[in-house]
């Protein structure tokens, strides 16, 4: 009866407990330094494992493996951390390296079978487990649970027939076997006899191949006929026995016989993958002196194609014919190419040449030519410049002298590359030398010799490349003009090839052509819509030359593909932020046309005289009031980069601590604002006044103001970020003669607060403000600078995934106090809320 799989774990674990060693059985002899270097490192990784802290101990072990690769029971304690990890990849490595140290020692295949029971890989378990138990080595117990390992694996691929010869062989090797093991084993043996089963009988070489070392050899005559009487008893107690059959290595059988069973016999063993009996089947067949180049000519044609890797360990390079042939050699050389071994394949390949030339046969110029493809590949350039020369002088081929030329061209330090280019220089294209040369000095940064072979090379052979490349070097050379010029005759030469045109169109974007540089970066993102990056560029370049909405439409895609730019523009997650934020401020403004402003103003100490009524400008306002604006943006007048407003906007002044608005406190304005600079806010504007106060109550009022902002906006990515505004007005009241001049200046600091909103800020800031204006029935001058101290709550509000928060409300409280001017004021203390759109 089989085991439920869900034991196997527990099978595994105990498989390696057997074998773990204590730190104080660590071995003092050999170097002391290594020692001194392995003890405390294994002695930490001990207490860590002891402690179940496996992802702390492993590296320790690993570094020990490292400096001393012999240490056995770091290698054990290493094998027992990965299996408790489920790491069967390191326990096959830790068997397979320590097999290559010691292949003497029973723990190497003792832990491949491991690491083959934790994959569950029934079929190859039997070749590491009887290979371990045939070697020294093991514990009492771990050769206990390696006997377990075997049977049970045979018994769970239902190969009854090995089974039973395997308990046979234990038997005779008095390996000790656990009678609840024997007891099960047998159960399931019974289950159906054994002469229904279709499985080929498998002689006991095969599971166990009669290799013996120079030591095992030396083995006592006693030893070895007590192991004979345990056969001979095993042989009587089973009740059916075998056919007879011609037994491993095939001694008795012609050379015919034997290579035609041993032809079935490696079939087997490959169909399989019981890869370590096929290597033991080989060693044996040498030890016999039975193994021929024939019989080796054989397993390579078995190996080659799928087990490349198992080939290159049994066909070793060799140009004596007596023991190998040019076909196995040739398939080893094709394995070692298909391994990524180009270096050992050409070994193989002279190997192969060799024996043909000893043996008296025509060496194939196809087996030359793969040898130079095979020195090239492993980077040995001029032994494969001198065979594809060979090649080609016996067989003239005009790919391969390009070819050549071509190499000879790129690798000019060779001393056989002069010679050979001068021979197959006619096999270039026009212009290849030159262009060769060009690229060489653009590498070594010679930006002026390069431009001069780049002319050159496009005098004999005009490419787009060659327009390109020259770009570049114009661009290292700060030569502006010439750049353009070359870009622009690369992106004619080639109109489909994106990098080309968006190359060219970052050029005119620098150079401000706007339009041209709009269509060559639409051209280039039509050719390759995969280049998001240039979604960007795009909306911003629409924005300048006055396509607003198809300027948001790029922002919108840019947000959609934020992750894509991101990537390819190798924006940390900050800046992509930043950038993602931006385009979608660029949508809100170019979408929304109508800008709203409301806002009041309360004095909080004394008012001022009511002499000073309310002001058309804002910053020289120091009484109580409440103000209302509505713009709209005009299609451009000027530009795009000029936009014009058309506004209206109502202001009353209010009783001391009230909403009351004042009687004959209105005042209504109608106006047009247009932007007069591209990169500064500087605005002028006209505007119609009707107000209740004052020598006339209509006038016309002329204004020039600009401001200069950093940080007032939100800011997604920081916590913490320092606000500044410079302001400066002049306005001229045309009939009555009156002027208002203001400049101001503050600093802050946002601080976010989250517990009063998404987003909300906090921000302490200092201001300072200078008014002067002679409206007064006198027209005399009254100046006035104060400095400011506040605090303000901002909140922004709205937006979605595309655009930014379209509304801004901002309630300060502040204390000013007079430092200079004609005012009779010293002090005011002011309240104001303002909602902004």
């Amino acid at each position: 009866m089989k085991k439920p799989i869900f034991v196997v774990p527990v099978l595994l674990s105990s498989l390696l407990l057997a074998g773990l060693a204590t730190p104080a059985q660590a071995s003092w002899l050999g170097d002391e330094w290594r020692n001194f270097r392995t003890y405390p490192r294994l002695n930490k990784a001990y207490e860590l494992y002891r402690k179940n802290d496996l992802a702390g101990a492993r590296p320790l072990v690993e570094e020990v493996v490292r400096i001393d690769p012999k240490a056995r029971e770091a290698r054990i304690l290493l094998s027992q951390i990965c299996s408790r990890l489920g790491d069967a990849t390191c326990l096959d490595q830790q068997g397979v390296q320590w097999t290559h140290l010691r292949p003497n020692d029973a723990l190497g295949p003792y832990l491949q079978a491991y690491a083959a029971y934790l994959q569950q890989n029934w079929t190859i378990v039997p070749a590491y487990a009887s290979a371990a138990l045939a070697r020294s080595g093991l514990t009492a117990t771990q050769q206990q649970r390696g006997a377990r390992a075997w049977v049970t694996s045979l018994l769970h691929e239902q190969r009854k027939t090995e089974a039973q010869q395997a308990i046979r062989l234990l038997q005779a090797k008095q390996v000790p076997i656990a009678a609840s093991d024997l007891q099960n084993w047998q159960q399931q043996l019974a289950e159906e006899p054994t002469a229904t089963e279709d499985v080929p009988t498998v002689a006991v070489a095969e599971i166990a191949p009669p290799i013996s070392s120079a030591k095992q050899k030396k083995t006592s005559s006693s030893t070895q006929t007590k192991n004979k009487v345990a056969v001979k008893k095993a042989s009587d107690q089973t009740a059916v026995s075998p056919p007879k059959s011609p037994e491993f290595p095939y001694r008795e059988l012609s050379e015919a016989e034997r290579q035609a069973e041993l032809s079935a016999l490696f079939a087997s063993f490959i169909r399989q993958a019981r890869y370590q009996e096929l290597e033991l089947s080989v060693q044996a067949l040498q030890d016999a002196q039975l193994y021929t180049p024939a019989i080796e000519q054989q397993l390579a044609n078995h190996l080659s194609g799928k087990h490349c890797a198992e080939l290159l360990k049994l066909v070793s390079v060799s140009s004596n014919a007596k023991t190998t042939s040019s076909h196995s050699q040739l398939a080893a050389a094709y394995c070692a190419q298909q391994e990524n071994d180009p270096a050992l394949a050409a070994q193989y390949y002279v190997s192969a040449q060799k024996i043909a030339r000893e043996l008296g046969k025509p060496v194939p110029l196809d087996w030359v030519r793969e040898e130079a493809d095979a020195r090239l590949a492993a980077g040995e350039l001029e032994d494969a410049l001198e065979l594809y020369d060979q090649v080609n002088q016996r067989a003239p081929n005009p790919a391969l002298a390009k070819h050549i030329a071509g190499l000879a061209l790129a690798h000019p330090e060779l001393p056989y590359s002069p010679a050979l280019l001068a021979r197959y220089a006619a096999a270039l294209p026009p212009g290849e030398v030159p262009l060769s040369h060009a690229r060489k000095l653009m590498q070594q940064q010679n930006w002026s010799g390069a431009s001069a072979a780049y002319q050159q090379a496009l005098a004999e052979n005009e490419q787009a490349d060659s327009w390109y490349e020259l770009a570049q070097a114009y661009r290292h050379l700060n030569q502006t003009a010439e750049q353009g010029a070359a870009l622009a005759k690369a992106a004619q030469l080639s109109p489909n090839n994106a990098q080309f045109q968006a190359e060219y169109g970052y050029w005119l974007q620098q150079s401000k052509q706007i339009a041209p540089a709009l269509g060559a970066l639409n051209t280039a993102y039509q050719l390759e819509p995969a280049r998001k990056e240039l979604l960007p560029d795009l909306a911003q370049l629409a924005s300048d030359d006055g396509q607003r909405t198809v300027a948001a439409q790029y922002w919108r895609q840019s947000i959609d593909s934020a992750a894509t730019i991101a990537e390819r523009l190798s924006y940390d997650t900050d800046t992509a932020a930043e950038r993602e934020f931006g385009w979608q401020r660029g949508v809100q403004t170019h979408e929304d046309r109508w800008n709203f402003i409301l806002g009041g103003q309360w004095r909080l100490d004394n008012q001022p005289t009511s002499q000073i009524m309310t002001s058309p400008v804002q910053y020289a306002q120091y009484n109580s009031q409440l103000t209302a604006s509505a713009a709209y943006r005009l299609d451009p007048i000027w530009d795009n980069a000029h936009p014009t407003y058309v506004f209206g906007r109502v202001t009353t002044g209010l009783e001391d601590y009230s909403l009351k608005p004042l009687r004959q406190g209105w005042m209504t304005g109608l106006g047009l604002s247009q932007r007069l600079s591209k990169d500064y806010n500087l605005l002028g504007s006209v505007e119609w006044l009707h107000h209740e106060y004052g020598k006339l109550n209509d006038d016309v009022m002329l204004r020039l103001s600009g401001s200069h902002s950093i940080g007032t906006d939100w800011n997604a990515v920081d916590n913490a970020w320092t606000m500044l505004n410079i302001y400066g007005d002049y306005a001229w009241l045309v009939r009555d003669r009156n002027y208002y001049f203001t400049t101001k200046a503050e600093a802050g600091r946002h601080y976010k607060t989250p517990e009063l909103g998404s987003k909300t800020t906090l921000e302490p800031y200092l201001n300072t403000i200078f008014t002067m204006n002679n409206a007064n029935d006198e027209d005399t001058t009254v100046s006035r600078w104060d400095i400011g101290l506040g605090v303000a709550l901002n909140l922004w509000h709205g937006g979605d995934q595309w655009r930014a928060p379209d509304w801004n409300q901002r309630l300060s409280l502040e204390v000013r106090q007079v430092i200079g001017g004609n005012t009779k004021e010293r002090h005011s203390i002011m309240f104001n809320w303002q909602l902004v759109h």
